[in-house]
């Protein structure tokens, strides 16, 4: 059990001293649930309805206290101090928990310390970063659907004195989705390393590299027919009311960042951080949108995205401690500044129905147009 927390105050403070309602996620808790995604490791948090669209691991959907997490623009995740930064459309950042070593729940406004924020509140992700403790770990997972996935986790120092410390994480999953024609799929590799000199300085350069080639499809099947009784009769689980030439969403994320301390005397410290992200992604797809009156034809949209972003993170601090007569007091100031470009071509409409009893798949080509 986590007994302090940094996302409140931004400083290493004991969770008995907070003045918010915080809840942390340890990597042992996450290894327990073996969770897969940010949407299962939130399933259990306070003031939190995690996984939104059910089953669907493409994104993390979520609400904080009754708000809804940010899709695009300045997110309601941060990661290692700095904003996960989304796209305008179907660009949204996503990181592989296995890479993560907690997750912070800070609940209730913290733009004061974190600018443009959710009210309901954030979640403050901490990475696998370089570690004096030697890390040997290595896992592999197989279940039904042919599902597979393997983790590596190792790190420690690199020279006897200790002064250069270095982590790798990476992990890879595979499986045939429940629906037909789906084979979720991807992986994703953390390096990074820790240089410190001298007792007053440590830097720490990072990187993650995350490909998702298939995630899978994000459309479900009607209620009548699965759920609740149909005229027409069950419907298989592995229906697939969607398009196979039309079922496309992929996703590449890579990340550099550092993260530089210096300690001026034992009271004032700085901590200068920086990152790039940047992001592509292509995503076409026909998705149900209603059931017709017969109970067996559907109505289908389809949407179709290619976008490109970049993101620039900086958060600069300053922390310190000085007395005034009798008291004791803490500082912490600093600065942040996010910049984001990028672009999207974009196209919707409607498309054919079709019998989901009896499909006969086929509709138009069609393509995006400039957004």
């Amino acid at each position: 059990m986590a007994k302090e927390s940094s996302s409140a105050t931004k400083t290493a403070t004991p969770l008995v001293e907070t003045p918010q309602s915080v809840s942390v996620i340890t990597r042992q808790q996450m290894d327990d649930q073996n969770t897969r995604s940010l949407n299962e490791a939130l399933r259990y948090t306070p003031g939190v309805g995690s996984e939104q669209r059910g089953g669907v691991t493409a994104f993390d959907q979520f609400t904080i206290r009754g708000f809804n997490y940010s899709f695009t623009g300045n997110s309601d995740v941060f990661q290692d101090g700095l904003c996960n930064t989304n796209g305008l459309l179907y660009g949204i950042q996503q990181v592989d928990p296995f890479l993560l070593e907690k997750i912070d729940v800070l609940r209730g406004p913290a733009s004061v310390l974190y600018g443009l924020s959710n009210p309901g509140g954030v979640i403050a992700l901490t990475s696998k970063l370089p570690t004096r403790e030697t890390i040997r770990h290595v896992e592999v997972e197989g279940g039904t659907n042919n599902y597979g996935r393997v983790g590596l986790d190792f790190g420690g120092a690199l020279n006897d004195s200790g002064t250069v410390l270095y982590r790798f994480a990476a992990t890879g999953h595979l499986t045939d989705g429940i629906q037909q024609s789906t084979k979720p799929k991807g992986y994703a590799l953390a390096p990074s390393i820790t240089f410190n000199p001298d007792y007053n300085n440590s830097l720490t350069l990072y990187s993650r590299f995350q490909h998702d080639p298939n995630l899978g499809v994000l459309t479900s099947l009607p209620g009548y027919g699965t759920v609740f009784p149909n005229p027409n009769g069950k419907l298989p689980l592995d229906a697939y009311p969607v398009e196979p030439n039309h079922n496309t969403f992929s996703r590449k994320q890579s990340t550099v960042g550092y993260s530089y301390t210096h300690s001026f005397s034992k009271d004032w410290s700085t901590v200068l951080k920086g990152r790039y992200f940047g992001e592509t992604s292509n995503y076409d797809a026909v998705v149900m949108s209603s059931l017709n009156d017969d109970m067996r034809t559907i109505r289908r949209n389809t949407a179709v995205s290619d976008e490109h972003y970049n993101t620039l993170n900086f958060d600069n601090q300053i922390h310190g401690f000085f007395d005034t007569d009798a008291l004791s007091h803490e500082l912490l100031t600093g600065v942040n500044v996010d910049h984001t470009r990028g672009n999207a071509n974009y196209g919707s409409g409607s498309v054919s129905p079709l019998d989901i009893y009896h499909p006969n798949y086929g509709v138009a080509e069609y393509g995006p147009t400039a957004l």
